[in-house]
């Protein structure tokens, strides 16, 4: 879970890539299916359908990268929910981008996310950092890149 700014999609490619048998369930893939493009704000209709996903691969035994920001603790609270039903602990890794950077490869993206966007999420994410261990997730790790 959690990650701020762009670059993230990317990390959890690579922790997938690395472990056979673990599969990353993206927030902005499903909402580009329901909405027909990514970079928006992800919708409930895109919520549920990322989380019927992350159950039916905990029901089959795999490992799940979650890819969203989490920056919203509901959210975190419902993969949460949906780990223990199946026996798992969840672990955050944070990626931390400066916000500017963050800013700056908005901009080059197909379909940007809003810069107010970005900014609000880096700043809930941000502040929500010091509390997700009392959260109840197994671990938290920061990663901090330029």
């Amino acid at each position: 879970m959690g990650a701020s700014g762009s670059g993230k999609s990317t990390l959890a490619r690579t922790l997938a890539s690395s472990a056979a048998g673990v599969v990353v369930v993206s927030y902005d893939v499903h909402q580009a299916h329901v909405a027909g493009r990514p970079g928006c704000v992800v919708g409930d209709q895109a919520l549920e359908s990322a989380r019927e996903r992350v159950a039916a691969h905990c029901a089959a035994g795999r490992t799940v990268i979650v890819d969203g920001t989490h920056s919203q603790r509901d959210r975190r609270v419902a993969i949460r929910a949906i780990a223990a039903a199946h026996r798992y602990v969840t672990a955050v890794v944070a990626l931390r981008v400066p916000l500017a950077v963050c800013l700056e490869r908005q901009a080059s993206r197909a379909w940007p996310v809003p810069a107010a966007d970005v900014t609000r999420q880096d700043a809930a994410i941000t502040a929500a950092l010091p509390d997700l261990a009392q959260e109840g997730h197994a671990r938290v790790v920061q990663f901090s890149a330029p």
